[in-house]
């Protein structure tokens, strides 16, 4: 009986260390299964945040090269040249009164409205060196009225402005006056088709919601910066143009 009972109890004790060591066995299956998997999950994720990475770049792209189109079908105005050649006394006629609006008429046919009917520009303001504007302003003002003060706001940012040379047209931000301080903006010098001589410039200031629905349904907290690090995109409209200093370390 006492050697049955001691045969007995090594016969527990083996069973106890199965069940301990299948346990155990269980235990890290489950963990390296669980690790496995979230790596797997992780993997997928930043796959997949690097395609709507890509997709919301190629979305913007388009977007930005279509507002560029519609500012070259603006700019095949005829009557907006027609402007350089108007005379001071030109400003007491009619001349000019006429000019603008059928100017005027043309660009509103010209600029796609967007959501509840908003225009994909908030302003599209043309300045000419002899002193003419045109505008047509929806929901923002910028800072400077006339050639001389965009083209001084205008060399803050770009040292080539001030040359008088030369400049294709390009992206930047621009003061505005109110509680937005500033906004995306496209600028396209005029120039004399025969001597390249600039004759004004136009500035089409990008509504903010245009860009931003472009990848707000990839990154609803997702903003765009330029290559100084400034917002120039954002769900918050007064942020446009503040320096992001997390980013800007890593740039």
């Amino acid at each position: 009986k006492e050697k049955e009972s001691k045969f007995i109890s090594v016969r527990v004790k083996i069973l106890c260390s199965l069940v301990f060591v299948s346990v155990l066995l269980v235990i890290a299956v489950v963990t390296i299964s669980y690790r496995l998997a979230m790596d797997r999950v992780e993997r997928i994720g930043m796959q997949l945040s690097g395609q709507y990475v890509v997709s919301a770049g190629e979305d913007i792209k388009g977007e930005l090269k279509a507002l560029s189109k519609t500012s070259d079908e603006i700019m095949e105005i005829k009557e907006i040249r027609e402007m350089a050649q108007l005379t001071e006394e030109d400003a007491y006629l009619k001349t000019y009164l006429l000019l603008v609006e059928e100017i005027q008429k043309e660009i509103n046919a010209i600029v796609p409205t967007v959501n509840r009917g908003e225009r994909s520009f908030d302003n599209i303001s043309i300045y000419m060196k002899n002193g003419y504007i045109v505008e047509m302003e929806q929901n923002a003002e910028f800072v400077f009225s006339d050639y001389e003060g965009c083209i001084d706001h205008l060399a803050q940012r770009r040292e080539d402005i001030a040359e008088g040379g030369y400049v294709t047209p390009f992206w930047t931000l621009c003061s505005l006056r109110g509680n937005r301080q500033q906004c995306l903006a496209y600028v396209r010098f005029i120039y004399e088709p025969v001597t390249l001589n600039r004759i004004g410039v136009a500035v089409f200031s990008v509504r903010n919601n245009v860009i931003k629905n472009v990848f707000s349904g990839y990154a609803p907290d997702g903003y765009i910066l330029s290559n100084e690090g400034n917002v120039i995109v954002t769900q918050n409209s007064k942020k446009v143009g503040t320096v992001d200093q997390d980013t800007r370390k890593i740039m």
